[in-house]
């Protein structure tokens, strides 16, 4: 039996539509487009220095004698005083919201120039 062969045939024998111009293009461009990274390079490095920073003085203070922590200990008052601020609280737990908000909010994006849309 050989129906498939000659369904095949016929199938390719039909005539076909012509692409329209910038198909694959406009495709492409409506897949294939990735959102950018949500942190940009410098505010990678910076949050790790951060990070990497209090770390360490945090090992320090711990593990340190008590010269290391007589120079530490004003910086780290005034810090905390800083951080337990009821009024900076407030404003870093906004600031922070409004970053998660953004971050998670899906904006619709413009076209590309070089993607025609029809």
């Amino acid at each position: 039996m050989t129906y498939d062969d000659d369904l095949d045939r016929a199938l390719f024998a039909l005539p076909l539509e012509p692409l329209p111009d910038g198909l694959r293009t406009s495709i492409l461009a409506g897949i294939a487009a990735l959102p950018g990274p949500m942190f940009r390079r410098w505010e990678v490095v910076g949050i790790g220095v951060v990070l990497a920073l209090a770390t360490w003085l945090f090992l320090i203070t711990l593990t340190g004698g008590d010269h290391f922590r007589s120079i530490v200990a004003p910086v780290g008052y005034v810090l905390a005083r800083f951080a337990s601020d009821p009024t900076t609280l407030v404003w870093l737990a906004l600031g922070g919201s409004t970053a998660v908000w953004l971050s998670l909010v899906s904006l619709p994006q413009r076209a590309r120039a070089g993607a025609s849309r029809r």
